[in-house]
């Protein structure tokens, strides 16, 4: 009996309606999460139970409106809330990145992506030309074609240099692709980077930056290919450079009642090919590169010069070697360096090496260098990451695509809503509401930026 008596007045106790809106107490607190003691907890004219028979909510004032009841803190906007958004955004974001950077480079990096990153060298070698008053480059399918060639050869024979195992040079690259050419250049560069960089590292090379400037040239064409070199992934780039031969036809128009007279005048210059430099006054050169256990890079080098060499020094990757004559060799010059971690995380791009002379008069000659177990720079996940996401390859554009949607409509809401706390009660205004919703949108700014 006791037991039936506390069963009934359990029941009677969760019909008590307090406030006469049509809710009971005890759904108010754990139901609906209104007032028990007032009949419009939301303060919007209609009743709490009047707004749950009509379907709607009435929190949602609290939720939204700052108020006497919510404290002057709507709901949306408190804190721990704007934490929770900001924490399911960042956990959107590291699967997105996770994705990216679980798959090979090679895997995102379409012949279409590296088609449009040669396209922007071209343009960018054409700026840096157009800046000094040179002649502007025309684009040439064939220089297209014999660029790409190479960067193929040099990832199916795995090497990087300009001339080939099996000895060809850029000759035989243009010859291959139909292109007459009476002067001629290539630039080479490995590594993974933006399209500006590889510019720049070439504009720190002497003998890369005389190609861009060269005068001589009036074409230019450029290919890049993606893949595994020496284990590592990465992407090669070829540019070639060329001034077409000329054919220069004069023409006199005859006929029997005139007098008849046609001259054709074939011109053809002097041809010249040119490997990154006009001048290669080097027997052989050769950089031998080994990786320490503490990721520095070992630089060995050894040039035979002429007799009457003063001084020889080799760059590579920004760093300058000075070379010493071997005493049972006159003709041998040797040297070395230790390039550390850090410098080579800093160059992503990867130009070959020059060696500079000086013989007994004081001329100077610049020219490319071989090397040999060319160790390319591994490309950093923040980097593959950018580049990523600003070409959106494959599948990935989706991805991309719907997270920044996440991002956006979070920054807009929480701007909105800041908005109408501040000017619904412009005397009235919480700090801690105000400086947890900009941060909140300035998170969300970073996410859809980076």
């Amino acid at each position: 009996m006791v037991y039936s008596n506390n069963n009934k007045t359990s029941k009677k106790s969760k019909k008590i309606d307090s406030d006469n809106d049509g809710l009971s107490d005890y759904d108010e607190i754990n139901k609906y999460g209104t007032d028990p003691n007032n009949p419009d907890t939301d303060g919007d004219g209609l009743s709490d139970g009047q707004e749950i028979k009509l379907g709607k909510n009435p929190m949602i004032k609290d939720y939204f409106i700052p108020n006497e009841g919510n404290n002057y803190r709507p709901h949306a906007l408190r804190p721990k809330r704007l934490l929770f958004y900001g924490f399911s955004a960042f956990i959107t974001k590291i699967i997105v990145f996770i994705v990216v950077v679980s798959f090979p480079l090679s895997a995102w990096l379409s012949p279409n992506i590296l088609f449009e990153e040669g396209r922007k060298i071209i343009n960018l070698t054409n700026q840096v030309r157009t800046n000094l008053g040179l002649n502007v480059l025309k684009e040439n399918q064939k220089l297209n074609d014999s660029a790409m060639n190479k960067a193929q050869d040099m990832l199916i024979n795995q090497y990087f240099a300009h001339t080939s195992p099996n000895g060809q040079k850029l000759s035989n690259w243009l010859s291959k692709a139909n292109y007459n050419y009476k002067s001629a250049g290539e630039n080479l560069a490995i590594g993974f980077d933006t399209a500006e960089n590889v510019i720049e590292a070439w504009k720190q090379s002497p003998t890369h930056y005389s190609n861009l400037i060269d005068p001589d040239f009036t074409e230019i064409g450029v290919g890049a290919i993606s893949g595994q070199f020496k284990d590592y992934d990465t992407v090669l780039i070829a540019q070639h450079f060329g001034s077409s031969k000329e054919i220069a036809i004069q023409i006199q128009t005859t006929n029997p009642t005139s007098s008849i007279e046609i001259k054709q005048n074939i011109i053809t210059p002097i041809r010249k090919e040119v490997l990154s430099t006009k001048e290669q006054s080097v027997v052989t050169s050769t950089i031998e590169i080994q990786e320490s256990p503490s990721k520095e890079q070992i630089v060995r080098t050894t040039a035979n010069l002429e007799n009457d060499t003063k001084k020889a020094t080799i760059s590579y990757q920004n760093t300058n070697i000075e070379l010493t004559k071997n005493e049972s060799d006159e003709n041998q010059w040797t040297g070395s360096a230790i390039i550390p971690e850090e410098k080579i995380e800093n160059q992503s791009i990867i130009t070959p090496a020059t060696i500079e002379t000086i013989n007994e008069t004081g001329d100077k000659s610049i020219s490319d260098v071989d090397i040999n177990n060319i160790i390319p720079n591994k490309t950093s996940i923040k980097d593959q990451y950018t580049f990523t996401k600003s070409y959106k390859p494959n599948d990935l554009g989706n991805v991309f695509d719907i997270s920044s949607i996440y991002y956006k409509i979070i920054l807009v809401i929480t701007f909105i809503l800041l908005l109408i706390n501040i000017f619904v009660k412009i005397r009235i205004q919480k700090l801690d509401v105000i400086f947890s919703s900009l941060s909140l949108m300035i998170i969300m700014f970073l996410f859809i930026l980076y």
